[in-house]
């Protein structure tokens, strides 16, 4: 009875604001009824009701996902995508456009059909696997600390690297639109789209 009150609890709100759409789950309520039950026993008597979206879109609107530790599969996007999780997993298949990705600890596999515009990948400690064209000229900027594990298919030399960090500014099939990598202590991978 109390995990289906949960469920009933749960709420998701859809908000429509221009040409904006906004989908939250929201558990305001599920906190509020079971909040004693947190407060009693110091611990909480099951999970949060998990909620799955599967979300149909123009592949050229603009998408921007917020998310503690779940599972996203996007494909064919030809927009920009901005996305922040905590721990979840991220594949993103068949990707045409700027993304801004943030994960604490997740892992995330991005796959470029083409590199259209620049692009950010931050992880404090995550797994980022990025698959590039072969053929695409791209620009690597990276900062990464001395504990970060990168390994790349193509030729990435260091320009500069010091004892406590490494930096990568790399052109490869001359230059183009740039790949800026963060990390302090992840593990990075980029690797040819064949």
């Amino acid at each position: 009875d109390d995990e289906q009150e949960k469920v009933d609890d749960t709420e998701i709100k859809i908000r429509e604001r221009g040409n904006e759409v906004t989908i939250a789950t929201d558990y305001d309520r599920v906190h509020d009824r079971h909040s004693w039950f947190f407060d009693l026993f110091g611990q909480n008597s099951g999970s949060m009701p998990f909620v799955h979206y599967r979300i149909s879109m123009p592949v050229t609107a603009s998408l921007k996902i917020k998310d503690y530790k779940s599972d996203t599969k996007i494909s064919d996007l030809k927009s920009s995508l901005t996305m922040e999780t905590y721990k979840g997993s991220v594949i993103v298949r068949q990707f045409e456009g700027a993304i801004d990705l943030e994960t604490y600890k997740g892992e995330v596999a991005v796959y470029f059909a083409q590199l259209s515009d620049d692009c950010k990948f931050e992880t404090y400690k995550g797994k980022i696997e990025i698959f590039i064209p072969e053929k695409n000229s791209v620009t690597i900027d990276a900062d990464l600390d001395r504990r970060v594990e990168f390994d790349s298919d193509f030729d990435i030399q260091f320009k500069r690297q010091s004892r406590h960090d490494k930096h990568i500014l790399n052109d490869l099939n001359g230059g183009g639109k740039v790949i800026k990598l963060r990390s302090e202590k992840g593990n990075i991978k980029l690797l040819k789209q064949r």
